[in-house]
């Protein structure tokens, strides 16, 4: 459960008691979409429905026992899932936790694609997708589709599509005869965990996803108390409180539930990150980031209980956490007076890579290619020299985000360079994946406080090959990300080095080196 600690209890009491009186809780368990600010009436009115967990599971995981049976009687025993967002990091949570092996595939790097088209004999692929117009899975869908048809299997017993009603997704399922699991029209993608988006890969992969639910609803019933104590206002008012500051820094800590820290990253910067508002979330297992003072740390359940407590604790089974999250995510929004719901600042990077992938040329020279620096607000003769000075940029109140659009399945360790740079340069620093960070912390990049400063890492693959049915390659897709993402920030007037490496072990190296000395 979330326990306040003092320093905390203290400074939301008079919200939390302001909260109780207002019927925050009440009103949004009765989905009053006036809690949030007018403009985002409409959309919010659709994006409730995940607060009826027990209603939309029921008949729910029944289909899902159904067709899970079905698939094993097929021999097929390799789960691979393509999603971006909210469609693919519940599922990776919920299947490290299980331990059972989910194939992730959220990236448009050459090489992860091609690694994930193997063994298709004994493969299923799920395709989820709210929309179904997300470029990065309509690619994926595109190159399986062609795979498969390679091989001569047939599409319907290897591929599952989980969707929303009426999207490009379930037209494709319907004009191929494939399966399909609808998810709920008014559940947002990052409120999805407990809905077909997060239930039906992780069930394929082995997870028990009832237990999950039942987790969720044996909480409910104190997520729904009208009280200053209710967890879910507890640790709402916590997030407000310390995201009223230039730049609140929530610490997320514990190693209980592995990956959660990510889920709640996406959850968070996405949801609250916008209108120069939210908190930054560092996602730190093993507590061995710096943090300035102010920040907020969150203890998520850790197996080591010698560490120090955090401000808030809260230890409480995976699908508790999830609907926990979700309702002070939401409560949160109200205090800040933000609409927690949609995402203006993800779909501006989207729009850029679009419009670059469209009239996809030579790319204006990044800042480095081995020795050559052309950098953003720095003027340097060596690599290191440009990243030591770029570095020095991020201010007191301000973080560093190393974003690696590279291949995360070969490179994993390098995130740990995050935490080291932050005791260095004793500031908060992020680390992310691209494209994935695109759909989660993308938002908060731009839409929060603008005090980040961007060093993006990418390198040009030999291994290139075109996307199936389309007049671009996956390489070319990758890079109009890279460049997009830079070019909106950029405009925002923030600070962004562009990194190419050649040769990428010996860049990497020298990335490391400069960002710690």
């Amino acid at each position: 459960m979330a326990i306040l600690t003092t320093r905390y209890e203290e400074a939301t009491r008079s919200v939390r008691l302001d909260c109780t009186n207002s019927r925050v809780v009440e009103r949004l368990w009765a989905k009053d979409t006036t809690l949030w600010p007018t403009y985002g009436a409409e959309d919010i009115q659709d994006r409730l429905g995940w607060l009826d967990i027990q209603a939309n599971t029921r008949s729910l995981l029944d289909a899902i026992d159904v067709y899970v049976n079905q698939v094993r009687a097929r021999g097929l025993d390799r789960v691979v899932l393509c999603g971006m967002g909210g469609s693919s990091l519940a599922p990776e949570v919920i299947c490290h936790n299980a331990d059972v092996d989910l194939l992730v595939v959220d990236s448009s790097h050459p090489e992860m694609v091609n690694a994930a088209i193997a063994e298709l004999e004994r493969t299923i692929v799920v395709v989820s997708s709210k929309s179904g117009t997300t470029l990065e899975t309509e690619s994926h869908l595109r190159q399986f589709v062609a795979a498969f048809e390679a091989k001569s299997l047939d599409l319907t017993e290897h591929l599952v599509i989980v969707t929303d009603p009426g999207s490009a997704l379930a037209n494709f399922a319907a004009e191929h005869d494939v399966p399909v699991f609808f998810g709920n029209p008014d559940v947002g993608g990052r409120y999805s965990a407990l809905t077909a988006f997060g239930l039906v890969p992780s069930a394929l992969a082995g997870a028990n996803v009832r237990e999950l639910v039942s987790q969720a609803n044996s909480l409910g019933s104190q997520l729904r108390e009208a009280s200053p104590d209710n967890p879910a206002l507890e640790l709402a008012s916590a997030i407000a409180h310390v995201s009223r500051s230039q730049l609140g820094i929530l610490g997320l800590h514990g190693d209980k539930h592995q990956g959660l820290g990510g889920w709640i990253e996406q959850l968070i910067a996405e949801s609250l990150g916008k209108h120069r508002k939210g908190a930054l979330p560092v996602v730190d297992p093993q507590r061995e980031a710096f943090l300035p003072s102010g920040a907020l740390t969150v203890d998520l359940g850790s197996i080591d209980r010698a560490r120090p407590r955090a401000d808030v604790v809260i230890d409480e089974p995976l699908g508790a956490q999830f609907l926990l999250w979700e309702c002070a995510t939401a409560i949160a929004g109200h205090l800040l007076n933000v609409d927690p719901f949609d995402q203006p600042d993800v779909e501006s990077s989207k729009a850029a890579a679009r419009q670059v992938l469209a009239h996809f040329g030579p790319p204006k020279k990044p800042d480095f290619v081995d020795g050559n620096i052309r950098g953003w607000g720095v003027s340097a003769t060596s690599f290191e020299e440009a990243v030591m000075k770029f570095k020095h940029l991020v201010e007191a109140n301000g973080y560093l985000s190393l974003c690696c659009f590279l291949d995360r399945w070969q490179l994993q360790s390098f995130e740990s360079v995050a935490h080291d740079t932050s005791h260095r340069l004793e500031r908060a620093v992020t680390f992310g994946w691209g494209p994935r960070y695109l759909h989660s912390t993308g938002q908060l990049h731009k839409g929060g406080p603008l005090v980040g400063a961007f060093i993006h890492v990418s390198a040009p693959n030999s291994r290139d090959f075109e996307v199936a049915g389309q007049p671009f390659t996956w390489g070319e897709m990758l890079s109009s990300q890279v460049r997009g993402d830079a070019k909106v920030l950029r405009e925002l007037g923030l600070p962004v080095l562009r990194l190419e490496f050649d040769e990428l072990e010996t860049g990497l190296a020298r990335l490391k080196n400069a960002l710690l000395a």
